[in-house]
Formats: C-alpha cells, structure tokens, sequence
C-alpha cells in the first residue's frame, strides 16, 4: 500500500466554534509492487474533505463516506477514496493538496483515551482520532499497519491571540500575529 511519507499541513483553530480547517500537501510514496490507481484515505468522521487536488492544481476526482469499521461498528471513519487519472508507479511519489474541515468529538465509545476535541478550555488534535489523513482502509488491520509508517511532517497552527499552541514534537517558532 502507498505511505504518506511528509505531511505539511497548516490548521486554522476555532475553539469558539469549537471547529477547525486544514490545508496542506501529503507526499505520497508507493513502495508497492503494484501501481495504484485508487488511494484509500481515512479521517475523523466529523472531518469532511472540501477540496483535493494535484501540486498543478488539477482536481482530483473523489467520493467520501462515513463508514464503520468492520471489527467495531461504533469506529465510524469518512471514508475517501481518491481516484488518480494515472496510476501511481512502484517506487513513483506525487504530492497531494487537500482541504478538509469539522469538529472533533473522540472516540471515547471505542477507545477511552481518545477524547480529542476542540473546545474553548482546551484542544487536542492528534493522529489517534485520525486528525491527519491517513493512508487505510477502514479495518482494524489497514489502520494499524498506517501506524508503523515513518512519517516526517511541518504543522502549523493558527489560533485567535488569547490561546496558546503546545507541539510534542518540535517547536520550530512562535508567530504572534496581531493580525
């Protein structure tokens, strides 16, 4: 199956709203011995993808759908199947565009841990409750394979003045933009 190898995504936080939008590139690798036609994303089921396309910015043909995944009925996912005009070549890479935005509630009912959520007090956006687009099918399996990927990535996160942002990974700079 292909890997998202780099993510470089730029999310814009509303905790009034309690909502969030991103946009960015995913660079895609497959190191498969077969070409790819079709891509399977998944993300957060309150997620819903407005736009994908190519770096040229051609569109990119896709559907979406809100699904469960067969080993858990309650671990529903959009589901979205991203239809390449030509197929994605052994060892081949292309860079994606793609914009979607929602809410996050958890999946506290599936996994207690996962109570990510956007909210005045406080906001966590991680890959556990698929924030990220992640290359899987909707199956236990296919998503946890997803997890053994390296992946690099470069996020940032817009928020109104009065939050602060925190990073478990590296915290490259702050911006304070009074913008």
């Amino acid at each position: 199956m292909p890997a998202i190898t780099y993510y470089l995504l730029d999310f814009y936080i509303e905790p009034k709203e309690q909502c969030f939008s991103s946009s960015g590139i995913l660079t895609i690798k497959n190191d498969s011995d077969i070409e790819k036609k079709n891509i399977p994303l998944l993300l957060y089921c309150d997620l819903n993808i407005k736009e994908i396309r190519y770096e040229n910015n051609v569109g990119i043909k896709f559907t979406q759908e809100i699904v469960s995944f067969q080993e858990y009925d309650g671990f529903k996912v959009n589901y979205i199947n991203v239809h390449l005009d030509k197929p994605l070549m052994k060892n081949g890479e292309f860079k994606l565009y793609i914009e979607y935005e929602g809410k996050l509630n958890g999946y506290t009912s599936v996994m207690q841990y996962v109570k990510d959520s956007i909210d005045k007090e406080f906001s966590i956006i991680r890959n556990d409750c698929i924030a990220y687009p992640v290359i899987a099918y909707p199956n236990d399996k296919s998503w946890m394979k997803s997890f053994f990927n390296p992946i690099r990535y470069r996020v940032s996160v817009n928020v109104p003045k009065e939050y602060i942002v925190g990073c478990s990974g590296i915290l490259k700079n702050i911006n304070n933009d009074n913008a």
